[in-house]
């Protein structure tokens, strides 16, 4: 499937934050090589953002249009104490993007089988001895009864658009 980037607009069918030039220049950039084949990369760049949306809760602001298909653009967004167009798709969301590209070609699984599960559910909670085991259907933190592993080299770049109790909080003069 080619990639229909979304522009900022809310582009409804959209499916990645960035093109395969932006990708290229990013892996060349840094010294990776990419997938020779067209639609292996296309690929990995719709399962890049497929991660991408399991932030869809922890993003800071609001989606700028209720009918768009993922979590950007937003609005209400403030980065180093300025508050980002609601028509932006800011950089640190294109490189972790493309980071997730590269991730996957060096065979790292963006999302896996819960490591404490069961053919019943997901392990909430475990005893060692006299043995107790709790199970449950929710699947808590995962995407599609799988979980979503964290990637220190993409969360670098998307943490400053993750909200926390700190920079969610606006202070005004008056």
């Amino acid at each position: 499937m080619p990639l229909i980037v979304e522009n900022g607009s809310g582009v409804l069918n959209a499916n990645s934050y960035i093109d395969l030039a932006y990708l290229a220049n990013y892996a060349t950039s840094r010294g990776y090589s990419l997938p020779l084949s067209t639609l292996d990369r296309e690929r990995f760049a719709i399962v890049a953002m497929d991660y991408l949306e399991s932030y869809r809760d922890k993003f800071k602001g609001v989606k700028s249009f209720p009918m768009q298909p993922f979590q950007w653009p937003r609005e209400n967004v403030f980065i180093d104490g300025t508050e980002l167009e609601g028509d932006y798709i800011p950089e640190e969301l294109k490189k972790a993007q493309c980071q997730l590209v590269i991730e996957q070609q060096l065979r790292t699984v963006l999302f896996s089988t819960p490591r404490n599960s069961s053919v019943n559910g997901f392990v909430t909670q475990e005893t060692v001895g006299p043995l107790t085991i709790k199970y449950t259907n929710k699947g808590e933190g995962a995407l599609n009864g799988s979980e979503v592993i964290r990637i220190a080299g993409v969360e670098v770049w998307i943490t400053a658009l993750l909200t926390n109790c700190h920079t969610n909080l606006r202070t005004i003069r008056i």
